[in-house]
């Protein structure tokens, strides 16, 4: 995948919509592009994540098909907590940028309005484990 591609990519989404192409070159040029295809097991659950996954081009959903957020697994890297869902590709499979756990703190430390980004959603609990019944 070309630099412009992935540049484009995460432009589209939030929070990397609140930067401006200057750093999100400087994003880009660090991420991984991982592709699945329908159904591909993402992460099982009761891993902690080493990757912040940016889901560019299809979709990942949980158990029982919701939907994940485009951006996910701030919550594991920041809490090391496990992932409490096995996480598959949607029907039409996935394009991921993936950013490592140490360019993910490098991002929030240096870009503070993609910081503001994660606060501002409405599940700031991203992946937690489900509370026992």
């Amino acid at each position: 995948m070309k630099l412009t591609e992935k540049i484009f990519g995460l432009k589209s989404i939030s929070p990397f919509d609140r930067l401006g192409y200057s750093e999100l070159v400087a994003i880009a040029e660090v991420t991984h592009v991982k592709r699945f295809a329908p159904g591909d097991r993402v992460i099982a659950s009761g891993h902690v994540l080493q990757r912040l996954f940016a889901v560019i081009d299809g979709q990942i959903v949980r158990d029982g098909g919701a939907a994940m957020p485009p951006v996910f697994g701030e919550r594991s890297l920041l809490d090391e907590m496990p992932i409490g869902a096995d996480l598959k590709a949607g029907p039409n499979g996935a394009v991921c940028l993936l950013i490592s756990k140490g360019h993910f703190y490098r991002i929030l430390n240096e870009f503070p309005e993609f910081t503001l980004g994660f606060l501002s959603r409405s599940d700031p609990a991203d992946l937690r484990q489900e509370e026992p019944s």
